[in-house]
């Protein structure tokens, strides 16, 4: 079974200055039993987590960082 789970947030590019949608494209792999996060428009930014949730928070670290 697959799966892609497809979230859009509001992520702030410089902290009270802009903000911006970006696509967060999560999907699951049957092999890892985990989840991918990966932020098309943002190139490099992606990370991974055993629940969608972690995966998402891991990500949106990743893009701020």
């Amino acid at each position: 079974m697959y799966y892609m789970i497809i979230w859009i947030i509001t992520l702030s590019i410089r902290p009270k200055e802009s903000f911006m949608n970006i696509r967060v494209v999560i999907e699951f792999d049957e092999e890892t039993h985990s989840y991918s996060a990966v932020c098309p428009e943002l190139p490099g930014c992606a990370s991974f987590g055993d629940t969608e949730d972690e995966a998402f928070q891991n990500v949106k670290e990743a893009h701020v960082y």
